[in-house]
């Protein structure tokens, strides 16, 4: 048997291996895009708020110089410096923006008006007009007072202008939603021809924003002309079945979903309450077919 041969001596000696645990995973470095898309709700809150507030702002004191500089019904008397009403702009912006609140101005996912809405911003820009009033009557009484017709053009200057801000705001946001940013998922509860009415009207808007996750509802065969999903097949606009309604708090949490409809007007008032029961509501929005045009308006 021959000896094992050993190295030569000036054999140079390998190097040791190196320290650092190559097999680590590395974190991969996110585009810059996904902080939009991770803040994006936040951003567009942010948005309303910052398009609302130069509004009020610039309605305050496009009303100061109207008054300045319109002797209607007779020559502005102590209107002075605009310095001198900034207490009550305060009071005006924080009132606006509070009503504008409580009637979830700010929560908006969609980016087009309902009539809820438009009346929203009336009575918002009326309350926050009416609490300046009372300020003013009740706070500077000594030798202050706020124009009577400079209260007026502070109230419909500001209408005019928190209607034209949030439009250019819609715009923005659409033009993100087009690009995939803030898009909701939806999901539509039913199988019957009231859910193939909502998959038409929302595949005929795609402005809305809204992705079609699927159905979730009891499998029904098809009816008439219109291709009516069931548990193996899926309608027109290829949209799967999920699941059925007893399935429903799993696909809302499996399948991350924004917003649930439900298109079932035959469900009876229990059947609907266990439906919405079964959502989380702290989460999701949440609409009920045949409402077409709070849908459409979103």
């Amino acid at each position: 048997m021959q000896d094992a041969v050993s190295p030569p001596a000036n054999t140079p000696a390998k190097p040791p291996k190196p320290t650092t645990k190559l097999n680590k995973p590395v974190k991969p470095v996110m585009p810059a895009q996904s902080f939009l898309r991770q803040h994006y709700r936040t951003l567009i809150i942010l948005s309303l708020l910052l398009a609302d507030g130069l509004s009020i702002v610039a309605g305050f004191y496009t009303a100061f110089w109207l008054r300045r500089l319109i002797p209607l019904p007779d020559p502005a008397q102590g209107v002075s410096r605009f310095l001198d009403f900034f207490p009550l702009l305060v009071v005006q912006t924080v009132s606006i923006v509070t009503a504008f609140f409580f009637a979830r101005m700010y929560h908006r996912n969609r980016t087009r008006y309902t009539t809820d809405e438009l009346q929203a911003i009336f009575s918002g820009v009326s309350i926050g007009t009416l609490a300046s009033v009372a300020v003013s009557a009740f706070t500077f009484k000594s030798g202050f007072d706020y124009p009577r017709v400079m209260i007026i053009y502070a109230w419909v200057v500001t209408i005019l202008l928190v209607l034209l801000m949030r439009t250019v705001q819609a715009q923005l946001q659409r033009r993100l939603q087009a690009r995939g940013y803030g898009r909701t998922r939806l999901l539509i509860v039913g199988a019957g021809e009231p859910a193939y009415a909502v998959v038409q009207r929302i595949s005929q808007n795609p402005r809305l924003g809204y992705d079609i996750v699927g159905f979730a509802g009891d499998p029904v065969v098809s009816s008439g002309s219109a291709d009516i999903p069931t548990k193996h097949t899926t309608s027109s606009a290829n949209v799967r079945m999920l699941g059925t309604t007893e399935d429903l708090a799993g696909i809302v949490e499996d399948e991350v979903i924004d917003e649930v409809i439900i298109a079932m007007p035959e469900a009876s008032d229990q059947e609907m309450i266990d439906l919405i029961a079964k959502c989380d509501r702290s989460t999701i929005s949440i609409k009920v077919f045949p409402d077409m045009f709070q849908l459409m308006a979103g």
